[in-house]
């Protein structure tokens, strides 16, 4: 009777465990990030907000990677460390602008 109780409680022990692994959201991790084409962020982390998943910054979040702060939830991003952001103002060439 004894050992049934044991196997019982391992048993539901694994169960949870598995139940609890599978519903995990994975963490985005962003190290040494120096931006890039903003359309790409704008993406990933608009999934990042949708699915719940947190934003780990370790590391330097430059340009476009500060898109973060606007759209992922503040309670879904953790900081490691001191950090070094910049923000920069979007830009086109002189001729674009023009229609040149």
């Amino acid at each position: 009777m004894k050992l049934q109780s044991v196997l019982a409680g391992a048993l539901a022990s694994v169960f949870v465990t598995a139940f609890l692994a599978g519903t995990a959201s994975a963490d985005m991790r962003i190290v040494n990030d120096a931006g890039g084409e903003v359309s790409s962020y704008v993406l990933k982390f608009n999934k990042a907000r949708a699915t719940g998943e947190r934003v780990v910054i370790d590391g330097p979040c430059l340009s476009a990677c500060t898109l973060l702060t606007g759209i992922v939830p503040r309670h879904h991003v953790c900081v490691l460390r001191p950090i070094t952001t910049i923000f920069r103002a979007r830009w086109c060439r002189l001729e674009q602008a023009l229609g040149a």
